[in-house]
């Protein structure tokens, strides 16, 4: 049973597919207005649904990452929104919809927890404006990334792996065939070496940061060690920058993500009465201090 949300501000059909020796998808379907400036309300909604997600249809965004000539407020919106959930965004290479006298790509595919080899392509088949989206997964090799979010990776037993249980030959290729099979049998490979090396993330680590987060870190980190060295006021005045951007992003993400607990709270698996039980629950007193000598409540601690 797939519960859906109501959704307000973009035109949707959403349908959860369960496969053989596979996890379950959602589909969804999605238009967005042109005139709409809230549509993320609505995707946020779409992503809590289901591990694995995948959003396509007419986004009427344009932005240079997939191929268009210029970027309007929406496809900015959707390219920074994919990067702060850790979204694919998927777009063939040719243009999808075409007027008088231009040519631009607003279909696309965006994917949640999909890490699968995938082929999309644009069909100049009908005489709409718009070009059908072919966009194809291989199910035959296993994803890489279950949950990108949830996991920890030992590249020291991933690079033993491979060494212990791959021989490294020069095999005879000689039509497409044998190269198709030398491709899947590294592919195999790879995937089993990860597979044995990652675990899942306990609740008291550290979690998944998205790429521009980690982006940030990287550059307040490279600030603190120019000015830890030098000592000038200029290495100072960078890296403070580079801190407030930091705490700024990681605010506004931890903040997004509280939000998007919050609205995956529903009735029929009793998330929102936990939530609401431990709110409302009293907290533990701390007992005040006293003062050893006397046993009366001491004024000078704090």
């Amino acid at each position: 049973m797939l519960y859906v949300p109501n959704l307000n501000y973009v035109s949707n059909t959403i349908v959860k597919i369960s496969l053989a020796n596979q996890p379950s998808i959602v589909i969804a379907s999605i238009y967005v207005p042109q005139v709409n400036s809230r549509f993320l309300d609505d995707f946020d909604k779409i992503l809590n649904l289901n591990n694995g997600v995948i959003m396509c249809g007419d986004f009427n965004a344009h932005h240079t990452s997939w191929n268009c000539k210029r970027i309007n407020a929406t496809g900015k919106a959707i390219y920074k929104y994919a990067h702060c959930k850790n979204l694919e965004i998927l777009a063939p290479p040719t243009p999808t919809r075409y007027g008088p006298n231009s040519a631009t790509t607003i279909d696309l595919a965006l994917t949640k927890n999909f890490a699968y080899r995938y082929k999309i392509e644009s069909i100049p088949d009908l005489a709409s404006n718009h070009n059908p989206v072919i966009l194809n997964f291989d199910f035959n090799i296993v994803s890489l990334i279950v949950k990108r979010q949830k996991v920890s990776t030992n590249w020291d037993n991933f690079k033993n792996h491979l060494n212990k249980n791959v021989k490294i030959i020069f095999p005879k290729i000689l039509n497409s065939n044998d190269l198709e099979n030398e491709v899947n049998k590294i592919m195999s490979d790879i995937t089993n070496a990860y597979n044995n090396s990652f675990r899942p993330l306990k609740h008291c680590e550290e979690l998944y940061l998205p790429p521009h987060l980690r982006e940030l870190k990287t550059s307040r980190n490279r600030s603190k060690k120019i000015w830890q060295r030098f000592r000038d006021p200029t290495s100072k005045n960078l890296f403070n920058r580079a801190q407030a951007r930091f705490r700024n992003a990681m605010s506004e993400f931890n903040q997004s993500m509280y939000i998007s607990q919050n609205e995956q709270l529903n009735i029929y698996d009793g998330t929102l009465w936990r939530r609401t039980k431990r709110l409302k629950s009293k907290r533990s007193e701390i007992p005040q201090l006293k003062n050893p000598g006397t046993n009366l409540p001491s004024l000078n601690y704090c």
